[in-house]
């Protein structure tokens, strides 16, 4: 699923605090953007969002791909918070 698949289906799934539930005439483009200005915000938000997650991996150890805490580390400093089992 493209980024852009996952955002309209999220779209559609939630609930607007305004809006309510929007239809699929909130998806109307032309070219790469949306017609409704509300819609074309939230994609704005939307990519700047996945823009900034980027996370920085340890090493790979020799044996398996990466030490799991090493993992939870780089996660950590990212920012990201990792849930424990």
């Amino acid at each position: 699923m493209s980024d852009r698949e996952e955002f309209e289906a999220a779209m559609l799934e939630m609930e607007h605090p305004h809006f309510g539930f929007l239809g699929n005439e909130y998806l109307a483009k032309e070219g790469e953007e949306y017609l409704d200005v509300y819609m074309q915000g939230l994609w704005i938000g939307w990519q700047s969002s996945r823009a900034g997650l980027v996370v920085k991996l340890p090493e790979e150890q020799p044996g398996y791909m990466y030490y799991a805490p090493d993992v939870v580390d780089a996660l950590d400093a990212a920012g990201i918070p990792v849930k424990q089992p």
